[in-house]
């Protein structure tokens, strides 16, 4: 499988993950997402990476993978990208500057 092809899956499975109603606050894959896609005011604890699901955390360093290389935003790989990872952070009730908001349900640590 081609390498854009196996990035725009793994990130379409995270960003399907992350959408799926009832998560909970401490979800890595939503701070993975909103870091991924604003790596430049939100920050991630690498241990997500050994508390993920093998397949999750699989699919997570397909995308960090692709951001050594990739020319653009990731949000891209995906159809609606933008569009959805703009709905997570508005649900994670997360401003443009990165910062939690008064969701505690919804707020990445």
């Amino acid at each position: 499988m081609r390498k854009p092809a196996r990035l725009a899956l793994a990130f379409e499975r995270l960003l399907s993950r992350a959408e799926e109603p009832g998560l909970r606050r401490d979800d890595s894959v939503l701070a993975f997402i909103l870091t991924v896609s604003d790596w430049q005011s939100a920050t991630l604890d690498i241990s997500v990476l050994r508390r993920a699901d093998i397949p999750v955390a699989d699919d997570m360093l397909v995308c960090l993978e692709a951001l050594r290389w990739i020319k653009g935003d990731l949000c891209d790989v995906v159809g609606d990208g933008r569009r959805r990872v703009h709905a997570l952070r508005e649900r994670a009730n997360i401003d443009p500057s990165g910062k939690p908001g008064l969701n505690p349900q919804w707020a990445c640590p």
